[in-house]
């Protein structure tokens, strides 16, 4: 099989399981994220993620000997190798490095590539075996399959892995995300907040907006904006001309500093929580429920573990009373 097709073929094999995990969150599968979950089904994703392109590489072996094109199956187990090369790239790349369980990653990598070497070997060179026998339903090559298909499509119940491990990930890529950041736009952050816990606020969408929108996806932005993106940047701001990124960023933060302003007018009079006035201001930014959510989430890290410096100002967010609003209180602009 050409080497050309061996990538293509790996590349589509990272996208089909992606997109088999995304439509699977219902069986636990579990996607890198910053948040920390459970692993509710560590056997179904396990399965998932390492055994797939052995049964990849076998369904297509199939198809290549029922099409007569038998030359394409010649070292057709690389492309489980291309995969796991690739997948461990695309991570690498989007800069998620401090997010990954290395020993999982190690283990499904090659228990994944020498279940395919052996798929190789003994299932699809011999040719024979691949193809059910109407005399003897019961191949175990096809039990296998069918096996596999099942586990992709239920959830697989399992002892619970810890979240510890997980936890610390999470904590040293934000930790990292935070001081890179500060580092870059921490005085245009300054400038334009006149309290602290607005300084968090505007690190946490940073941190979760280039966790979504890493430095390659940005760039690509870039490259077609304005013809296929109207946002740009690493705070993700609507413009019609093209910015740095501090420029972004500055406009990003001039924008929650009015999203601060309007939510403190509304509370003006009243007595409530900070936490009212923090997610009534971030939902402004951006409307979506989700995003919301993980920004407050994002922000309790930062306050409780990497920034805590910002923890007085956040201790009694929940608290009734923790804000009493008055107009006219936010920064310059």
């Amino acid at each position: 099989m050409p080497l050309l097709v061996q990538f293509a073929l790996a590349a589509l094999l990272f996208y089909l399981v992606n997109w088999i995990g995304k439509h699977s969150s219902a069986y636990g599968y579990l996607q890198l994220s910053l948040f920390v979950h459970s692993d509710q089904a560590p056997a179904f994703n396990f399965i998932l993620k390492t055994f797939t392109p052995s049964v990849f590489i076998i369904l297509l072996a199939t198809g290549c000997y029922a099409l007569k094109i038998d030359k394409f199956v010649s070292g057709i187990w690389l492309v489980a190798v291309y995969y796991f090369g690739f997948r461990l790239l695309y991570n690498l790349l989007l800069g998620r490095a401090l997010l990954l369980d290395w020993a999982s990653l190690l283990s499904q990598t090659v228990v994944g590539i020498g279940a395919a070497y052996f798929a190789y070997i003994h299932l699809i060179v011999p040719r024979r075996p691949l193809f059910p026998d109407l005399n003897t339903i019961g191949n175990q090559l096809w039990i296998v399959v069918a096996l596999f298909l099942y586990a992709a499509f239920n959830s697989v119940r399992s002892v619970r892995t810890s979240d510890d491990s997980s936890a610390r990930r999470k904590k040293r890529y934000i930790t990292s995300r935070f001081s890179s950041l500060r580092a870059s736009y921490g005085d245009l952050i300054t400038e334009h907040f006149s309290k602290r816990y607005m300084e968090l606020v505007a690190y946490a969408i940073l941190v979760n907006e280039t966790f979504n929108r890493p430095w390659l996806a940005r760039a690509l932005e870039h490259a077609v904006f304005p013809w296929h993106s109207r946002t740009i940047g690493p705070m993700q701001v609507r413009t019609s001309a093209r910015l740095s990124d501090r420029e972004s960023v500055h406009i990003g933060v001039c924008k929650l500093n009015e999203c601060f302003e309007s939510s403190e007018q509304e509370m003006h009079g009243k007595t409530s929580t900070l936490y009212e006035v923090i997610r009534m201001a971030v939902a402004k930014y951006n409307r979506d429920e989700l995003y919301v959510r993980e920004v407050l989430q994002v922000l309790h890290v930062l306050w409780a573990q990497v920034a805590t410096e910002y923890r007085t100002d956040f201790e009694r967010m929940y608290a009734p009373g923790s804000f009493v609003g008055r107009p006219n209180s936010g920064g310059s602009p």
